[in-house]
């Protein structure tokens, strides 16, 4: 209005527009999303985050937070939060808002399955981590069978074996142990070909990069809703005079 001579109003939850050259309201929707109600009050809660104190919600949690961190401002309250601190609490709020927790429980619920959930994601890690070991050993003595499973047959056919053995030692034993390995693997015999392993552990490792992903993901996710409990339990266990917390429903009201 100072700059632009334009009057806004909030109207069934939506803002509408006059400009000085109209004598008709604009609605936010035809002026598009930048112009909507949601959209501009998050660019005011990221440039100033103290306005989500101001800010009317339909969430309970949001509401007591609201009425808390107000009332802990006001000149009767003997241990005024500092502004530093104010601005977390403030960003805690809008954590809330934005995720759309309605009560404190919903958000403990929340941080709960998170780390229920990180559990499980590091045990499938841990064990695909174990299964591509497992492939790789299987990859490893299965071409190293075949690599000398043919100077192994000339040893069999050879008539003086100990020369040959001799000749071939490193051969021979490669096959051997690769041998022995695999009989250990496969009890039935059933071996699985190099092809069909290259390509499980293919899948295996794109499984695995993308749970590393998801962890990542999900450390991150958890590390917020932790900060964000442990903030909302400060704020609404602190001790509010009475008289404070009445004035501020009542300017609420």
């Amino acid at each position: 209005m100072e700059k632009y001579g334009i009057s806004v109003i909030d109207e069934r939850d939506r803002y509408r527009y006059l400009h000085p050259n109209r004598d008709k309201r604009i609605t936010e929707k035809a002026l598009g999303t930048r112009y909507g109600k949601d959209y501009l009050e998050q660019s005011f809660l990221r440039k100033d985050p103290i306005q989500i104190l101001y800010i009317k919600s339909h969430l309970r949690l949001v509401v007591d937070l609201q009425n808390n961190v107000k009332a802990m401002q006001s000149p009767g309250y003997a241990h005024r939060v500092k502004i530093s601190n104010l601005q977390e609490m403030a960003n805690t709020i809008i954590y809330v808002q934005e995720h759309g927790f309605d009560t404190q429980a919903e958000l403990k619920n929340s941080l709960l399955a998170s780390r229920q959930r990180l559990t499980e994601l590091q045990t499938e890690l841990t064990q695909h981590i174990s299964d591509r070991k497992t492939l790789n050993s299987q990859i490893h003595y299965t071409g190293q069978y075949y690599a000398n499973k043919e100077s192994y047959s000339q040893f069999l056919k050879s008539k003086n074996k100990g020369k040959y053995r001799k000749e071939h030692t490193n051969e021979i034993q490669a096959y051997e142990e690769a041998r022995d390995w695999l009989k250990s693997f496969y009890p039935d015999g059933k071996m699985t070909n190099i092809k069909t392993l290259k390509s499980q552990k293919e899948k295996l490792q794109q499984q695995i990069i993308s749970e590393k992903e998801s962890l990542n993901a999900l450390g991150k996710k958890l590390k917020n809703l932790d900060t964000a409990d442990q903030n909302v339990d400060a704020i609404l266990q602190m001790q509010i005079p009475k008289t404070e917390k009445s004035k501020t429903k009542e300017y609420e009201r």
